[in-house]
């Protein structure tokens, strides 16, 4: 019987999370012709979870070790990387509190800030153009002869 060729192509680097288990389809992408055989090397568990936050690596070849024992009659060829770095970690949880804060904060200057700029032009009507006195009473505060 001849043998079927299935390529993947894995990534070099990949984040999961705490306990989750890792599956071939999860580290790359498998290409063959057959898609039966494509299926069942996708679900094939590569990693089990752990519960700790830790840096972990999955070698090429025992990619192939795993898939071989599974799968009978293929020829694998890695494409991309021959390994693969693992990041275990937890979810960051969103901080509420501190993000309320920092919005608030900043709408708090904006609003003193607005205030403080309204306040000090000149009280004019809405298409009425400035003076050139009022221009130069903005740029420098002390009052100046105008030549």
């Amino acid at each position: 019987m001849d043998n079927k060729q299935v390529y993947i192509n894995l990534e070099t680097k990949y984040s999961v999370d705490l306990n989750t288990h890792v599956y071939v389809k999860d580290v790359g992408e498998v290409y063959c012709d057959d898609k039966v055989i494509k299926e069942k090397v996708e679900n094939i568990r590569i990693h089990n979870g752990k519960d700790k936050e830790e840096y972990d690596y999955i070698s090429g070849i025992d990619i192939t070790t795993k898939i071989i024992d599974k799968v009978e009659n293929i020829d694998i060829n890695i494409i991309g990387g021959p390994d693969i770095l693992l990041e275990i970690k937890d979810q960051e949880k969103p901080k509420l509190v501190f993000n309320f804060f920092k919005i608030a904060f900043v709408a708090v200057i904006l609003f003193f800030w607005c205030c403080n700029g309204y306040y000090q032009f000149p009280r004019r009507r809405k298409y009425e153009s400035f003076p050139r006195e009022d221009i130069l009473y903005i740029c420098w505060p002390k009052k100046r002869k105008i030549l």
